[in-house]
């Protein structure tokens, strides 16, 4: 079988590269087409109306922006890409879709049914697993079209499939299929979860079987030009099911299995010896949702992760899920950067309204362990819940003030997404919150909450108390920016002053 599979909006994909691999191991001639475009753009209400679901984020310099969009591909990569389609003439197409590429992945179906009436067009991934029913209507408008969505994990699915449709048998059964038979909906049980994930070949970033088309260039895919950093997940699903994630829906699909699963250390660091000796990589981002937590297996990795690899690596962690004893590990493995969710200040959001188990003592503990450890730490925050008071908002501002300075937000602070068919998304929508959120409050406290970035070097924290507490302020919040203006300003003199020491020590 000739496989196509097309990954929107990503140069370096887990779930395409992963099934490209199992397909070409198992004898089909299979390629990934990626869409390598991801858009940054200004935020403005018609951009935002005009897309179904966007990621918003206000960077640290204030900017508000659509975050993590991928857009329709334009004319010259559409027609790069059905050049591509008629070279490589495939028997089956299969497109990964996310929630905020679904106008993508329906633009490129639509075109390659045009192209290739016969050929049956898979949707998989994140997408096609918590909305299958509307995706099917995008992959298969007409219902008479040879149309499916996959929920789940993909890897047996699509190898089952090319077997049925190379020995000519009907694939209307698969398990993990959904498509149209005789005017209604099939919608055939799961395939139990993968527990032995050392069973799956490497992800295939290879050359041959990876093309790139972006910005209207189409070129052969070279995973040196994105490989500096190379990113790798030891494991599958997270151990919480916070209410605005993707992973509460999923853990209810498989309940009564072991939905964490974790690769074995000896399969983790051959992957990880392949990519070095091919790609020449120079960082590794361990992409787990949850990198800690597991005290024996990162007793076993960490000797053979310095001996063998030897590279400074990122990951993430939870405060409720590691422990002083594993960041220490870690540190001497080679971690320089970890990235902590701390999504709030509140008590009440995060445990009433996110679901997420610690609570602030437990953020503060793990926050400082890390830099005292001399461990930079990022934090990932979440604002604009519809739900938040105003004391929630103020209890997120202390708990940064509290954090080891300076503070480092993740690019900025995110805007709450509310993904479909998630329990946050319902909470707002029966509260009728929607109708009435206070714009003007969180542009104040989102400002407050990005000016405690750097604050150590810049604004002086007694400043900052005194703002958060200003009625002027509160009622004219873009008068702040004056204060991110001039904390960027300084930025840019710290640095000249630096770079100017270094050339003068230099040439003395």
């Amino acid at each position: 079988m000739r496989v196509m599979l097309v990954s929107i909006g990503s140069k370096l994909a887990h779930g395409t590269a992963q099934i490209c691999a199992c397909l070409n191991e198992a004898g089909h001639e299979t390629t990934v087409v990626h869409f390598g475009r991801h858009v940054w753009t200004k935020w403005s209400p018609k951009r935002a109306a005009a897309h179904r679901f966007v990621h918003v984020m206000v960077l640290t310099k204030g900017r508000r922006v659509i975050l993590g969009w991928a857009p329709v591909p334009s004319k010259e990569e559409m027609a790069l890409f059905l050049e591509h389609v008629n070279q490589e003439a495939p028997d089956l197409v299969g497109i990964s879709a996310t929630t905020v590429s679904i106008e993508a992945a329906t633009a490129i179906t639509n075109e390659l049914r045009a192209a290739l009436p016969s050929v049956p067009i898979i949707w998989g991934g994140i997408a096609p697993t918590i909305e299958p029913e509307l995706c099917l209507q995008h992959v298969a408008p007409h219902q008479s079209s040879r149309g499916a969505v996959c929920l789940g994990e993909g890897e047996k699915t699509m190898m089952e499939l090319c077997d049925r449709l190379q020995a000519g048998d009907s694939y209307a059964d698969v398990p993990n299929l959904w498509l149209y038979r005789d005017g209604r909906v099939v919608r055939n049980e799961l395939r139990p979860l993968i527990q032995d994930l050392d069973s799956l070949p490497f992800p295939d970033y290879s050359p041959e079987h990876n093309v790139l088309l972006e910005a209207g260039i189409g070129r052969d895919y070279d995973f040196s030009l994105y490989a500096y950093e190379y990113d790798i997940m030891t494991s599958r699903g997270c151990p919480f099911a916070c209410t605005f994630c993707c992973n509460s829906q999923i853990r209810n699909l498989y309940r009564g299995e072991k939905y964490v699963r974790r690769r074995s250390v000896e399969n983790v660091i051959a992957e990880l010896a392949q990519a070095k000796s091919r790609y020449g990589i120079r960082y590794v981002r361990f992409s787990d949702d949850i990198f800690t937590g597991d005290r024996e297996w990162l007793d076993r990795f960490v000797e053979p992760y310095k001996r063998e690899i030897g590279l400074p690596f990122w990951c993430y962690t939870h405060p409720k899920h590691t422990s002083t004893e594993e960041l220490a590990l870690l540190k001497t493995a080679g971690v320089d950067r970890i990235t902590m969710g701390i999504q709030s200040g509140s008590e009440r959001v995060l445990k009433k309204l996110y679901g997420r188990p610690g609570g602030t003592e437990a953020i503060l503990k793990t926050a400082w362990t890390i830099a005292e450890l001399g461990i930079k730490p990022d934090f990932d925050m979440i604002t604009n819940n519809p739900l938040e008071e105003e004391e929630d908002c103020r209890a997120s501002f202390e708990l940064l003030m509290n954090l080891p300075q300076p503070v480092r937000l993740n690019d900025g602070v995110s805007e709450l997404s509310l993904f479909p068919n998630t329990l946050m998304a319902r909470r707002v929508e029966e509260a009728g919150k929607l109708q009435d959120f206070d714009m003007d409050k969180f542009a104040f406290w989102n400002r407050m909450y990005i000016l405690t970035h750097r604050t150590h070097r810049f604004i002086p924290r007694r400043v900052l108390w005194s703002l958060s507490r200003s009625r002027f302020f509160r009622r004219h919040p873009n008068f702040l920016s004056v204060f991110l203006i001039a904390e960027h300003l300084k930025g840019i003199a710290h640095k000249f002053k630096a770079i100017r020491a270094r050339f003068l020590k230099a040439h003395a």
